[in-house]
């Protein structure tokens, strides 16, 4: 796990738009929620539900919340991460 989080360490110094919350600091939905989700975006008047995509299996739950969630593999997450 180390290396995996110093690759996600380098992509998120790497790219402005990505963001990593580190481990130990809660359950993905709740994270997202409470410290990232904005819910509703309003881009020149266009109103869009905020998104997530992660890999615990209660992703989805966001979903209840008002938040597009998807949920995707470990492995699949990495390889796209790749460009794979």
């Amino acid at each position: 796990n180390n290396e995996r989080f110093g690759f996600l360490k380098w992509g998120s110094n790497a790219f402005h738009n990505m963001l990593v919350v580190p481990p130990g600091s809660g359950i993905v939905h709740q994270v997202n929620l409470e410290y990232l989700g904005r819910v509703v975006f309003n881009t020149d008047g266009m109103l869009y539900p905020d998104s997530v995509v992660g890999t615990d299996s209660h992703t989805t739950m966001i979903d209840g919340l008002g938040v597009a969630g998807w949920g995707v593999g470990g492995i699949e997450a990495e390889a796209t991460m790749l460009g794979q």
